[in-house]
């Protein structure tokens, strides 16, 4: 049994610290650009903040082992949300991904991530001596490309992909064959080439997206316009930003999804260089605490295995929300974590902050 005094002695306060940074630092610029707004989001944020506040707390003080026998009827949970969106979500911009919870709404396809994490750390622990098989590994692949599948449905085609990397790491970090991996990584490109000339499967937004980021569209300005508005926006900023509330890029409406997917060109056009290097400095701190973590795990794979797939989950988001918002890979709808507006990843992401700081707290309880 872990006391409040040996609690206290193994978090990691750097972690907390920059996390709390993250969030203050997200809802000052929620606040900026959605200030005024007929939906401002800033609003629903911060309840979703203390919610999240809340599950970081309780995930701390719960032995992160109990997921270990959780895993499977969670997964089957998971499920039955995911189908369930199908059904019984509304639409919003064309998607279905959302279901309403009174004045709130709640995303499964978040949850899902961090549950196909534990299942999938549950899995690999149980299978740690045979994963090294292309058998075994390929199992793994099908037992995550189902929930997959769903979220693709909605259509999701980002969260979809923030899934797949998130095996494609943690099986690595388990033992599978980079040679499996790399060949079965070819085998989904080609896939991706048949699915993009087969019906309606890929969707033509997300066709567009990607031949923007090629260069086959550079004189339509309706597919470039989200591209080019950003670039102006972020180009704007320079060194030191316009301040907060003068962004005329964002204020003004040129902006779409500015509280969301194109939240970092709010950042970096009312704070420049400047405030972008600084909220890039607090990610580069939140991921070595994290790295860390897996490192502190020592011999207890479960531990080990699911830091690593939250550590593959927020880098994948980072890296792709801050690649598309400056023009360097396609718009695919990843939210930036602790910033854009979104209460299910933000519960989500403080939830998987503190099933890390269990792991620290707990590590030495059970080891396999």
């Amino acid at each position: 049994m872990i006391t409040d005094e040996k609690l206290r002695k193994k978090i990691d306060y750097t972690l907390l610290i920059v996390t709390l940074a993250l969030c203050v630092f997200g809802e000052i610029i929620l606040y900026t650009v959605t200030r005024g707004d007929k939906h401002a989001s800033y609003h629903n944020q911060l309840i979703w903040m203390v919610i999240g506040a809340v599950g970081l707390v309780l995930a701390t003080k719960i032995d992160y082992h109990i997921f270990l026998p959780l895993a499977k009827p969670l997964y089957v949970l998971n499920l039955l949300l995911l189908a369930s969106v199908l059904v019984l979500s509304h639409r919003t911009n064309g998607s279905a991904r959302w279901i309403k919870l009174g004045p709130l709404e709640f995303q499964p396809s978040e949850s899902a991530k961090l549950i196909i994490i534990l299942f999938l750390a549950s899995y690999l622990v149980h299978h740690r001596q045979t994963i090294h098989t292309l058998g075994k590994l390929l199992q793994s692949l099908v037992l995550v490309i189902i929930p997959t599948l769903f979220i693709f449905k909605q259509p999701d085609l980002g969260t979809a992909l923030v899934v797949m990397v998130i095996w494609a790491g943690m099986v690595y970090m388990a033992g599978a064959k980079s040679a499996y991996l790399i060949s079965l990584f070819a085998g989904g490109l080609i896939l991706f080439v048949l699915l993009w000339n087969v019906g309606n499967i890929i969707k033509p937004y997300q066709k567009q997206r990607i031949e923007v980021l090629l260069g086959h569209n550079k004189d339509d300005r309706t597919a470039n316009y989200q591209v080019n508005q950003a670039s102006l926006a972020i180009g704007s900023g320079e060194m030191w930003g316009k301040g907060l509330m003068h962004g005329r890029q964002v204020r003004g409406g040129y902006i779409p999804e500015k509280q969301t997917d194109f939240i970092f060109t709010a950042v970096a056009e009312q704070t420049g260089f400047t405030g972008c290097l600084f909220l890039l400095l607090l990610y580069f701190v939140l991921i070595l605490r994290i790295s860390t973590t897996i490192t502190a795990a020592g011999d207890d794979i479960f531990g080990r295995l699911i830091a690593t797939g939250i550590l593959t989950m927020i880098a994948f988001h980072i890296a792709v929300n801050v690649g598309m918002n400056i023009g360097i890979l396609p718009v695919a709808g990843v939210p930036l974590p602790f910033i854009s507006a979104g209460g299910s990843n933000l519960l989500v992401t403080l939830f998987c902050i503190g099933i890390l700081q269990s792991i620290r707290v707990n590590r030495h309880e059970l080891i396999f």
